[in-house]
């Protein structure tokens, strides 16, 4: 990872809520552990239904989240996700499917960070742990407002 991308990390860490209990250390942990990979225009970046193993910060370009409601529905546009915008920690909390499909609107980079460093970090701050739990609880609420 470039010097310029791990200060954008740093930042944009500072801006998410769920993040803001992290210790510097913590923090400096989960970056170490985040790799960034590359969509194009159109590829599902992750899939409604199949297992959570990542969480996802864009980094450049967008992408819209989609909820199929049924086998022959048309998916249903949840919101367009923006650079320093995050998706993905639902189902590594919950160990449930994924809610909903990500899908590049253009060429899109993310960076991810899988589920055994994030689950190790939340492990070690109890407070970390329930903030993430309280956001849980909202997609829920939201996603089930939406179906």
């Amino acid at each position: 990872m470039e010097p310029e991308e791990i200060s954008w990390i740093s930042r944009v860490f500072r801006k998410i809520d769920m993040f803001s209990t992290l210790s510097m250390s913590e923090a400096a942990e989960l970056i170490d552990h985040m790799n960034k990979y590359h969509f194009k225009p159109g590829e599902s970046i992750i899939k409604q239904g199949d297992k959570g193993d990542a969480f996802y910060i864009l980094y450049k370009g967008k992408a819209k989240a989609m909820l199929k409601k049924g086998f022959f529905a048309k998916p249903v546009e949840l919101g367009v996700i923006a650079p320093e915008q995050f998706f993905g920690e639902m189902a590594l909390i919950s160990d449930e499917p994924r809610t909903a499909s990500v899908i590049a609107d253009e060429e899109t980079d993310c960076f991810i960070l899988f589920k055994g460093e994030f689950q190790h970090i939340m492990s070690k701050n109890p407070t970390f742990e329930k903030m993430i739990k309280n956001l849980l609880e909202k997609r829920n609420f939201e996603n089930k407002r939406v179906k």
